[in-house]
């Protein structure tokens, strides 16, 4: 009796949800699903390889095309050599599958593009439904606990001391006390200030205003600085897209009275954000600046990638890992030089991509609407594992990178 075929479309929602329960979030902690993630883990990881698989055909691609592909491939296999070259047990298996997940991704992507093409904006569509349902549950805990005093129980992670609720964790400054910076459903407040950023803009061009006032609230509660340059970049694009000098006027004025009437607010929130920050912005500069002052070094004796640690202190301590603020370090650790320069290139291609189309489109905001998200996005490139380290950053933003999927989407 012959097994019954998985059909391409079914293998991409078990994808998508998949890696936002079990790797794109902590809804494994919050809702108790570590015992079993692993399983799970596992079957994501392979499913991007499942659909590669069976995809494996004569595909007409374009040189551009090609290029991605190839440099997909080169680093899938540079990164799988230098956990071969430096392995340690599971942990190197786990932080190379880890890193290799995005990659496998856009592989399968870049052989299933007319799909793709079809089905981005459901994607869209469900991952805004899924972050901001998450966020809003997570929003009334955060209330719960930081203005009435319910606090969720204590957990020890690998990350350090957390308390957990159903639906968004705080960084426990002791085990009956939380931090006020809001995380909702992801790892670190900033990357919930990242992807709310991005999803403000998804539901204002849709007039969805409730989700957008959600959205708001969750964005400055987590206090992210990025938060206030990715507002910046969006209204310099939604200028530029409008080519209008009297609406380039318009928003200087708009801008001009919100100073006008809420300077001082706006002043004493940036500053309590700065001043939260303020060590962690020093550490993320030193850290980023050690790895570039060692880099001449890093290439001579690990071209191929640095060594896996156990612990993150061991990492840092061995004066070869860095704290991957500046998200293309990961990629030199996981993969060498030649895969740090790959993800710079392909970074740098999406960014032109992006700016181009707005700059060049004839059409509605809406219409180019992905490549706002991309520029918006690249400031916490600086700051964290960001884009590329999303798993399913390809399903979303695929049209930034091949045009086959622009004509199609």
């Amino acid at each position: 009796m012959m097994a019954p075929k998985v059909s391409k479309n079914t293998l991409y929602n078990l994808l998508f949800f998949g890696y936002l329960v079990f790797m794109g979030t902590t809804l494994k902690l919050t809702l108790g699903l570590s015992s079993i993630s692993f399983i799970f883990t596992a079957a994501v990881i392979a499913l991007p390889i499942l659909v590669i698989g069976g995809s494996l055909r004569l595909v007409a691609l374009s040189l551009k095309d090609t290029c991605i592909f190839l440099a997909a491939i080169f680093i899938i296999t540079l990164s799988v050599i230098n956990m071969l070259l430096y392995f340690r047990g599971f942990a190197s298996l786990v932080q190379t599958m880890s890193f290799l997940f995005p990659w496998l991704v856009l592989t399968s992507v870049i052989l299933n593009q007319e799909y793709i093409g079809q089905n981005q904006g459901k994607f869209w569509a469900w991952f805004n439904n899924f972050s901001v349902l998450f966020i809003s549950l997570g929003l009334i805990e955060y209330v719960a606990c930081i203005f009435f005093g319910v606090i969720p129980p204590y957990v020890e992670t690998a990350n350090g001391g957390f308390l957990v609720g159903w639906f968004t964790v705080f960084h426990a400054l002791d085990p009956y006390t939380p931090h006020f910076r809001f995380y909702g459903p992801f790892g670190e407040p900033g990357q919930l200030a990242m992807w709310a950023s991005t999803l403000i803009f998804y539901n204002l061009l849709r007039k969805n205003y409730l989700l957008f006032i959600i959205l708001c609230i969750a964005s400055f509660a987590a206090f992210s600085p990025s938060t206030l340059v990715s507002f910046l970049v969006a209204t310099i694009v939604f200028t530029l897209v409008r080519k209008n000098l009297i609406l380039w006027l318009l928003v200087l004025l708009l801008l001009s009275i919100l100073f006008l009437f809420f300077g001082d607010d706006l002043v004493n929130f940036s500053q309590t954000i700065y001043l939260n920050k303020e060590s962690s912005l020093a550490s993320r500069y030193e850290s980023t600046s050690s790895f570039f002052n060692e880099l001449g070094f890093l290439v001579h004796n690990y071209p191929l990638g640095v060594p896996f640690f156990e612990t993150s202190e061991k990492a840092f301590s061995s004066g070869i890992s860095f704290a991957a603020n500046f998200s293309p370090i990961w990629a030199f650790e996981r993969g060498g030089i030649i895969t740090f320069s790959l993800y710079l290139l392909l970074l740098g291609y999406g960014s032109l991509n992006s700016i181009v189309a707005i700059v060049s489109s004839k059409k509605t905001l809406i219409d180019c609407e992905i490549p706002l998200y991309f520029l918006i996005l690249l400031p916490f490139v600086i700051q964290r594992a960001s884009l590329f380290e999303f798993g399913i950053f390809p399903l979303l933003f695929a049209s930034v990178f091949f045009q086959k999927i622009r004509r199609t989407s």
